[in-house]
């Protein structure tokens, strides 16, 4: 089954490229300076308690996977700016290239992804992103004002 991508789509397209771009550079940026912070705070402060070792670790974990679904984010960021400017003709051809390269299940029954899922899919990985940043940032707001106490 092959179907071509329509003007709405590709609205759709653009729109998703612009949401998971400031997701990525800003919402991302605000993820990598935490991390970057609770690390240098992590090796400055002599003697932690366990439990500030572990707001400290909880929050650099976070942070490391924050990046992971960061680089997701960007892979579809690249696909949808592909789709939106015609690169792709078809989603099937899509599809397959991700399934050769091992990106995604191949499903022999339906091999095309219907759009509506793969806007859902991208919602929903962008409010995980979302949603694990302000778990990080709560994470390292509790770690630095723990370190008030310590001085």
């Amino acid at each position: 089954m092959s179907l071509a991508i329509s003007t709405e789509e590709r609205a759709d397209a653009r729109l998703l490229a612009a949401l998971l771009r400031a997701s990525v550079q800003v919402i991302g940026f605000w993820a990598l300076l935490l991390s970057t912070a609770m690390l240098i705070a992590s090796l400055l402060v002599p003697k932690l308690s366990p439990w500030m070792m572990a707001l400290g670790a909880t929050a650099l974990c976070l942070g490391a996977t924050e990046r992971i679904l960061a680089f997701r984010l960007a892979l579809d960021l690249r696909l949808f700016e592909q789709l939106a400017a015609s690169e792709w003709h078809e989603l099937s051809a899509l599809d397959a290239a991700l399934a050769r390269l091992g990106l995604r299940q191949a499903i022999n029954d339906a091999p095309t992804r219907p759009w509506t899922d793969r806007v859902q899919g991208t919602r929903r990985l962008f409010l995980w992103h979302v949603a694990l940043v302000l778990l990080q940032t709560s994470t390292a707001f509790l770690f630095l004002f723990g370190l008030r106490f310590l001085f």
